[in-house]
């Protein structure tokens, strides 16, 4: 398994992963590698994107890895975006 430096990341996907037993580590990333379409390598570049970087993890494969690991929508990031909703924006601007 690969320690991540204590940079802050972008998604938890690194934790995740650190989390996963050295001898399941492998088989896991074959097996996101198989359902995201990516090789392994891309899922390992995914986990190391740092906070303020400019990379992100495509829609569709974000949506696989958070029912993979069975987290809730948006529970791959580590940050919060602020956007007030089209129904309350509908309202402030009526």
């Amino acid at each position: 398994m690969e320690s991540l430096d204590s940079t802050p990341r972008k998604y938890i996907l690194g934790q995740i992963l650190g989390n996963v037993s050295q001898k399941n580590h492998l088989k896991v990333l074959k097996y996101l590698a198989k359902i995201t379409g990516k090789c392994d390598n891309t899922i390992k570049n995914y986990a190391k994107i740092p906070i303020d970087g400019k990379a992100e993890i495509p829609y569709g494969t974000a949506i696989i890895l958070e029912e993979f690991f069975e987290l809730p929508p948006r529970g791959l990031c580590t940050t919060q975006i602020n956007c007030i909703s089209m129904k309350a924006w509908l309202n402030e601007v009526a």
